[in-house]
């Protein structure tokens, strides 16, 4: 009988340090998780930047293309007043 008392002290040491490693393991995963959301963030910026750069550059020749049909519909008009 006193064979049952050190086999269920050996079965909670077990069942500790496994309780131990998957702690361990949990706490590895949370840092993981939390580096992968930093960097996920870090790059969501950078595209939020590139983003705005390329609608900013894309707006700045929207405005220049407007200005020269502007300026070539002011010339054909022109045009055609001095050969009326």
């Amino acid at each position: 009988m006193s064979l049952q008392p050190a086999v269920a002290a050996m079965l909670l040491d077990v069942q500790v340090e496994m309780s131990r490693r998957r702690e361990t393991e949990l706490q590895k995963l949370q840092r993981d998780l939390e580096d992968a959301q930093s960097q996920n963030e870090a790059q969501l910026v950078t595209f939020r930047k590139k983003h705005q750069e390329a609608v900013n550059q894309l707006t700045e020749q929207l405005d220049q293309l407007h200005k020269l049909k502007q300026k070539c519909a002011q010339s054909s008009k022109a045009h055609i007043f001095r050969h009326i």
